[in-house]
């Protein structure tokens, strides 16, 4: 896999801020790892787990094609900290990118914080890389999942305000750019028509099939917006060219669900970090086909976004917020207040 735009610039980033000879080791580093965690880990995960969709070297390369794309040249070139990654958050950005998904060649639960045998391979174990691996492993540990209190709010939990080699990372910012990166990473080079049709996959397993096939996004950073965009060919090849109305209908719900759960993490990821602030919506469009001819079925395009009318309260409550506000519980504690200093 050639190294892509986001890697380049990172190299050239960590040669400019810390020199030649140690921007140089740092760079030489990642690219030993790189080999090891592709070609050794990464393109074995179908292996392990052969009903998954990729999550492969192509699964890796497309994240970080996704991660410049959020970004665009600027913010990973500036030198203002506010509005630019700096050269260690590029590359713990590209680092956590490159090992993410690697625990799932354990298994897919908790694959998140599976990579210990990945990185002690690829990196090694000598304690001089203990900082790397403690930010490192925080990092990917929240591209999903939960906390280990239960918590759905794994970025919230990073530390914004960590250091490596003189360098401030801010754990949350990089950890957004991996996990909306990697929620966008979806469509047909995640499946394979010709696998499907001479090795059909676990029937559990179909519908995420299924779903990548159809399913293509566009970071459209220019308009300040994604686009989700659906094209379901009701009877494929791999089926027989058969229409199957339960899987038309599990499929549907998978994208109803999924459309939602990618528009939930840009305004969750956009939270955390101010460089993903300007995705402001996301588009939805759906186009059905049957063997390869549009049925034109006229669907509107469906767009979620930020907007809240201020007449709106419809959705806004404090009082099932905070329980001390309601008023058959506040009035008598401002009642016996008054009563004590009167």
């Amino acid at each position: 896999m050639a190294l892509t735009q986001l890697e380049l610039i990172t190299e050239g980033r960590l040669k400019h801020d810390f020199g030649p000879v140690q921007g140089g080791e740092i760079w030489a580093g990642f690219l030993l790892a790189r080999q090891k965690a592709l070609f050794d880990v990464a393109s074995f995960i179908s292996q392990t787990e052969p009903h998954l969709s990729d999550h492969g070297p192509r699964h890796i390369e497309n994240v970080l094609d996704n991660a410049y794309a959020l970004l665009g040249e600027t913010k990973c070139t500036g030198t203002d900290s506010q509005t630019s990654l700096n050269a260690t958050e590029l590359y713990f950005l590209v680092l956590s990118i490159l090992f993410h998904d690697l625990g799932n060649i354990h298994g897919r639960k908790d694959h998140n914080r599976a990579i210990e045998r990945a990185y002690s391979y690829a990196r090694g174990n000598d304690v001089s890389m203990m900082q790397e691996k403690r930010i490192l492993f925080a990092v990917v540990e929240a591209h999903c999942g939960q906390t280990f209190d239960g918590s759905k709010d794994t970025i919230g939990k990073l530390d914004s305000k960590q250091h490596f080699k003189q360098q401030r990372v801010d754990c949350q910012r990089v950890a957004s750019i991996l996990r909306l990166a990697d929620e966008l990473a979806e469509g047909p080079q995640r499946t394979s028509a010709f696998m499907r049709t001479h090795f059909p996959v676990d029937p559990e397993s179909e519908v995420y099939h299924d779903y990548a096939a159809a399913t293509a996004i566009h970071i459209d950073g220019d308009n300040e917006r994604i686009i989700l965009t659906y094209d379901i060919e009701v009877a494929p090849a791999y089926r027989g060219e058969k229409y199957d109305e339960s899987k038309m209908r599990s499929l549907l719900n998978l994208c109803y669900r999924r459309a939602v759960k990618l528009d939930l993490e840009r305004k969750y990821n956009r939270h955390y970090c101010s460089l993903l602030r300007p995705f402001k919506r996301t588009e939805i469009s759906f186009h059905f086909c049957y063997q390869g001819q549009d049925l034109k079925i006229a669907i509107p395009m469906i767009t979620l976004d930020d907007l809240v009318l201020p007449s709106d309260q419809s959705n806004v409550s404090l009082v099932d917020r905070e329980r001390s506000l309601q008023l058959s519980l506040l009035l008598p504690s401002i009642r016996e207040a008054i009563a004590r200093i009167a």
